[in-house]
């Protein structure tokens, strides 16, 4: 059996975007018959040249190691993700890079079922399952082949952003409340987190969790190691406004 240009085209095409599934019912194929489909009547009657092409497009396919569609994950009112598709193939490197708060973490909570998608589905060593229905047998087979590094702060889970950073201030170095709570809040400031004073940990990032925990650390003082020494320390308003030292002028990047 011949098949004209046009078609190997189309075939091409589909590949090239993932769609074997698509393409397999477009031809009334059953799925588990597409790619004894392709052998027969596509590779066997093409050019080696366009062979090899076909190879590398198709091998793209068969390589996919995880395929995440339409990732939908809310908390009340706030949608984090919305809509999120990733594809990873075998033996890649990927890094999910954003701002604090853009749902990084919720998106590899959801993925290891440690927090429940409101929809979306994953494809992951050739197990398929719907995010918001998985059940604990196909949450236990994937988690077996899969790891997790959590991002852990400290942070107690009782208290708000504002009542963490303020606990060393007034247990430990006995400052009044007042005075700590407006430490605490300018300390929470600088790390761009002023409008979550009275959030509770559950309900922040990672990354905010991250900068609550480095507003808890300059709330005291605030140190720069460089070149293994202690170049400068000083207290948060004198060490970002008026620093001492030139190294410290040039991290903070102040002329």
């Amino acid at each position: 059996m011949k098949l004209n240009p046009r078609f190997l085209q189309t075939c091409t095409t589909y590949c090239l975007s993932f769609r074997v599934q698509s393409l397999a019912e477009s031809l009334s194929l059953p799925s588990r018959n597409f790619y004894t489909f392709i052998y027969n009547n596509i590779f066997t009657t093409i050019s080696v040249r366009f062979r090899n092409l076909f190879i590398y497009y198709f091998s793209c396919i068969m390589m996919s190691m995880l395929k995440i569609n339409n990732i939908y994950k809310s908390f009340g009112d706030l949608n984090v993700l919305k809509g999120v598709s990733l594809t990873v193939n075998k033996g890649d490197v990927v890094a999910i890079l954003g701002p604090s708060g853009s749902g990084k973490t919720t998106l590899l909570r959801c993925i290891n079922f440690l927090e429940k998608a409101d929809s979306g589905t994953m494809d992951f060593d050739n197990i398929h399952t719907e995010l918001n229905k998985a059940d604990k047998k196909t949450i236990l087979a994937i988690r077996k082949k899969t790891a997790f590094v959590f991002q852990n702060y400290n942070l107690f889970n009782n208290k708000t952003a504002l009542e963490n950073v303020m606990e060393d201030l007034v247990i430990a170095r006995k400052i009044p409340k007042k005075e700590a709570m407006e430490i605490a809040k300018a300390a929470l400031d600088k790390v761009g987190l002023s409008e979550k004073y009275d959030s509770y940990p559950s309900s922040l990032s990672g990354g905010q969790q991250q900068r609550v925990g480095i507003a808890r650390a300059i709330a005291t003082k605030v140190i720069l190691l460089a070149d293994g020494k202690i170049v400068e320390e000083n207290k948060p308003e004198e060490f970002f406004t008026n620093p001492k030292d030139e190294r410290t002028r040039k991290f903070l990047k102040i002329n």
